[in-house]
């Protein structure tokens, strides 16, 4: 077992992880699931778990079990476009995952304004999804992108097809660099950035690496 509460006072549990989503499991449950713990009160945790349930469960019964695990972070599916999440610089960011201790970044921002001006980029259900990210395969999200169906596509945590306001194809990001562009089904990288390739050959199946074409800067 992992409770990270079963050495802790309520008063420090309260201190240290109220306001940030940790992972929880009872035994109805077949594995972790991340939940906001929103309060504790006479030994119990309240938590607020993705779906907006609010559960109450014992802090100290060994039949639960609590754990702080800090998610990779990197680029998430939101909608129809990407997140890049990094963490801030920030004191005790171990003691749990706060989403305003998060940086986060779109792509691309003048395109979502124009397509959506008065929505949010992303929702608070975001630091839940960071824990189970879910990616688009490579020639699937070049496919989406490409069509106009969607705005970005991540195909892992550190790279996504995205469309930008003033670019004529989509572009290959790497984090926050565009490091290719999408011509067809293959993506052209500059032979200046070829360091990202070897990343890039894990998320393409075996057998479609040719759809890597190294060019000249000129030919960029």
């Amino acid at each position: 077992m992992s409770n990270i509460f079963s050495d802790m006072t309520m008063r420090d549990i309260s201190a240290s992880y109220e306001g940030t989503v940790i992972l929880v499991k009872s035994p109805d449950d077949e594995g972790f699931y991340p939940a906001r713990l929103l309060e504790v009160c006479d030994g119990y945790a309240y938590l607020k778990k993705s779906n907006k349930d609010v559960i109450k469960l014992p802090l100290w019964n060994k039949r639960i079990d609590f754990k702080m695990s800090f998610p990779e972070l990197g680029m998430i599916n939101v909608k129809d476009h990407v997140c890049y999440v990094s963490r801030r610089a920030a004191r005790q960011w171990k003691k749990g995952l706060r989403l305003h201790n998060l940086h986060i970044t779109t792509y691309d921002d003048e395109l979502l304004e124009r397509l959506s001006p008065s929505t949010r980029f992303y929702s608070n259900k975001l630091e839940y999804d960071i824990f189970n990210p879910e990616y688009t395969d490579f020639f699937e999200a070049i496919e989406l992108v490409d069509a106009g169906e969607k705005i970005a596509r991540a195909v892992s945590s550190d790279f996504c097809i995205s469309n930008f306001a003033f670019c004529s194809k989509p572009l290959l990001m790497y984090r926050n660099n565009a490091v290719g562009v999408v011509k067809g089904t293959s993506v052209s990288i500059s032979d200046k950035l070829i360091h990202v390739i070897p990343s890039l050959k894990r998320i393409i199946p075996n057998g479609y690496h040719s759809s890597i074409i190294v060019e000249s800067q000129r030919g960029l």
